[in-house]
């Protein structure tokens, strides 16, 4: 119901909260600070980046983020998206590059741009943002009621249904069917993020782990 109806308080706290936090870290010795990062997942993410005024602002405030299936009503993501090149897809931007933010998917998403080509250095912070193109959470949005959105006319994306074609109204409700049961699927679609995880941590943290695939699968072991 918060997803749908209330946008304002999830906003209110993500920016009271890292304010806070902020404040904290700068009452410690300059020589004695952590490294801030943040995350959020879902209408998390949404509230989450309502603290940043734009990427830049976000890419001087932090010392890496990871976003989890944000929804793409999300100011802020709206903002990273718009800047994509040109003819990245919106369910898979290619922002500057790669530069410092990156979009993903898959884990090789990471490592290569849509087109199949593969980054250049990953600069500090880094920015990961994790979203399926079939996770309905993401692509939601009232506007699809009566226009096309972006992510069905370029690239609707590796895991949706190839045929899936924008009907005015039609497809604004199938998005809210899909949400209802958007944790029902396996790890890498919908609204489930698993195997994911590790490998965008390990890449913002910049730990330089080699047993990712080890460690991913003890964490999946555990879930009930």
């Amino acid at each position: 119901m918060a997803f749908v109806a209330d946008w304002n308080t999830p906003q209110r706290v993500g920016r009271e909260l890292l304010t806070r936090v902020e404040s904290m870290i700068a009452q410690r010795p300059a020589g004695e600070r952590p490294k801030l990062y943040v995350s959020g997942e879902s209408l998390g993410a949404f509230g989450g980046q309502a603290a940043f005024s734009s990427p830049q602002d976000m890419l001087t405030r932090v010392d890496g983020a990871v976003w989890i299936g944000g929804p793409s009503f999300t100011p802020l993501w709206q903002q990273v998206t718009a800047s994509r090149h040109r003819a990245s897809p919106e369910v898979a931007p290619v922002i500057d590059s790669g530069r410092q933010i990156r979009f993903m998917s898959q884990p090789d998403d990471l490592r290569r741009d849509v087109y199949g080509r593969v980054y250049g250095g990953w600069e500090f912070p880094r920015v990961v943002y994790l979203q399926h193109p079939s996770d309905p959470i993401v692509w939601w949005n009232p506007s699809v009621v009566f226009s096309e959105p972006k992510w069905i006319a370029e690239q609707a994306g590796h895991d949706v249904n190839p045929r899936l074609r924008w009907v005015p109204v039609v497809t604004f409700w199938q998005l809210v069917g899909d949400m209802v049961v958007s944790t029902d699927t396996l790890s890498g679609h919908g609204h489930v993020y698993e195997d994911e995880m590790v490998p965008a941590w390990n890449q913002v943290l910049n730990t330089h782990s080699d047993r990712i695939a080890q460690i991913t699968a003890a964490i999946r072991n555990s879930l009930p």
